[in-house]
């Protein structure tokens, strides 16, 4: 190995890719302390609504390189609150989710983005909640593409009516 290979590693060769009919995801970097991922999604499909809980905490910093998203947000200090979201393009820059915040993403057009992860990723720790009916609502749209987790994925719906 090169003294420059080897202080100066390189991570695009050694991503590891993962894709269906979404897209696809790639983790460029991971450690148990942080995550880089590279994403490419599909108009029309949603990822998300995902949440790491107290345990293995997860702030999120993202930027959409090209394309459209409508960014979806859910206090989980208090799941009653309003679903937030907001459309994001590229001239938006980086955007800070904080680690009590549900989050997922609708591609409004074919998007790619970059994140970065303060937390390690946590299956365990990991929940799923399903908003495709608040989705085609204030989107206008007929379908969300999602992925076999994000279908099993209980009702937000459910989870506010425990926080009651």
């Amino acid at each position: 190995m090169s003294d420059e290979a080897k202080f100066f590693p390189r991570i695009e060769g050694t991503a590891l890719r993962r894709e269906d009919d979404r897209g696809y995801l790639e983790i460029l970097y991971e450690s148990p302390t942080a995550v880089l991922k590279r994403s490419f999604t599909r108009k029309g499909c949603f990822r998300g609504l995902h949440w790491q809980d107290e345990t293995a905490p997860q702030v999120k910093i993202f930027r959409i390189v090209s394309g459209a998203i409508a960014d979806f947000a859910v206090p989980m200090d208090d799941p009653a609150k309003p679903i937030h979201y907001s459309i994001v393009r590229p001239e938006d820059g980086w955007i800070r989710v904080d680690a009590n915040l549900a989050h997922g993403l609708y591609a409004i057009e074919d998007a790619i983005f970059e994140y970065f992860c303060d937390g390690g990723y946590d299956e365990a720790s990991e929940k799923a909640f399903s908003i495709t009916d608040h989705i085609k609502k204030v989107l206008g749209v007929d379908e969300v593409i999602l992925s076999p987790k994000d279908q099993a994925a209980a009702p937000l719906e459910a989870v506010r009516e425990g926080a009651r």
